[in-house]
């Protein structure tokens, strides 16, 4: 899925399986660190990126070619992977969005969708990035959008959810949502069910 850690774990390559039969529960927790890692790519779909300020601002599209996934990097060496492009987000026009609402089915998207991510380093020195516009994703696919954000420290960090009146750790009632830790390339990572804002916290 993330080009610096295809040499760490034997990338997969290409791959035509487009099966979006719901995984069992087992599947998606165990090695996940080396699932989400190992996700079908066929590349950088960044379209434009700038820094202004403390800030790496960049925008993307992701296109309607379902037969394989896409691979954005989000900068500071971070990367967001849509293992089936448009067709594992949700269309916003069709579908919920909100708490209580992630695990809900929904209509998948079929035309290009344009995202812009801000990523940066906040006060603690821990990444930061927001995705607009706010998103869900096709629950129930084999393969999920994951996303891997870079840090130095590792140890007793993960990635939690954010939004404007603070930050959940979700893996709380949702395992499969744990971060997993890459300490070889000093990653963090895990699968995302929505946009819009995360960082990495340290406990």
């Amino acid at each position: 899925m993330i080009a610096p850690a295809v040499a760490l774990l034997g990338f997969v390559a290409a791959c035509s399986d487009t099966t979006t039969a719901p995984a069992t529960p087992a599947s998606r927790s165990d090695n996940a660190m080396t699932q989400i890692l190992s996700q079908v790519s066929t590349g950088d779909t960044r379209v434009n990126q700038a820094t202004a300020g403390d800030t790496v601002v960049t925008v993307f599209s992701v296109g309607t070619n379902t037969n394989n996934g896409a691979t954005v990097s989000i900068g500071f060496l971070s990367r967001i992977d849509f293992p089936y492009q448009v067709g594992s987000i949700c269309d916003p026009l069709l579908s919920s969005y909100g708490p209580g609402t992630w695990n809900d089915a929904c209509v998948p998207l079929t035309r290009n969708i344009t995202i812009t991510a801000k990523t940066w380093l906040n006060a603690k020195g821990k990444l930061e990035t927001d995705f607009q516009p706010a998103l869900r994703f096709v629950p129930g696919l084999q393969k999920s959008v994951g996303l891997l954000l870079k840090d130095a420290a590792l140890a007793g960090t993960r990635i939690d959810f954010c939004t404007p009146t603070g930050c959940i750790n979700e893996a709380l009632t949702d395992p499969s949502l744990a971060t997993q830790l890459d300490p070889n390339n000093k990653f963090v990572a895990r699968y995302i069910k929505h946009f819009s804002g995360y960082t990495v916290t340290a406990d």
